[in-house]
């Protein structure tokens, strides 16, 4: 297995739900012998096993900076002041990447693919600018899973 879609976000927050959807939505689309795929509701230190498995990973998440609908990438770096905390549940994909270098001696490439949300309010339905995004959102990690 080569490459890593990593989806996390809150089902049960409207648009908060959009890289956890992403992933449960093209699993069985884009899973195979290079592409694994994983739905979580939050990231935890247990990831950086299936992190330090692979060449590439993307991570999906909602983000609230931007305009709302407005789909981003980023390159993003491990962060080699984490400490992991017992007290803490703040887990970032950057942490997450320290955690797999520190403990299993392994630095995929990582990208962060965001969709900006307008609604983070219980519920089920995206709002009317994320619904409109969706589509090209699914599309961007398609690219992005055919590219490895």
């Amino acid at each position: 297995m080569s490459s890593l879609i990593l989806g996390f976000g809150n089902p049960l927050r409207s648009d908060d739900a959009a890289g956890y959807q992403a992933a449960v939505v093209l699993e069985s689309e884009l899973s195979g012998s290079n592409t694994s795929i994983l739905a979580v509701s939050q990231l935890t230190p247990e990831l950086a096993d299936y992190i330090s498995r692979v060449s590439h990973v993307l991570f999906l998440d909602a983000s609230h900076d931007g305009v709302p609908g407005e789909i981003r990438i980023e390159g993003i770096l491990r962060d080699p002041y984490f400490q992991p905390s017992a007290l803490t549940h703040t887990v970032t994909p950057s942490s997450l990447l320290e955690l797999a270098m520190r403990y299993f001696h392994a630095e995929p490439d990582a990208w962060l693919l965001t969709l900006t949300g307008q609604n983070f309010a219980l519920g089920e339905e995206y709002s009317p600018p994320v619904a409109a995004a969706w589509p090209n959102y699914l599309e961007r990690i398609r690219l992005w899973a055919r590219s490895y």
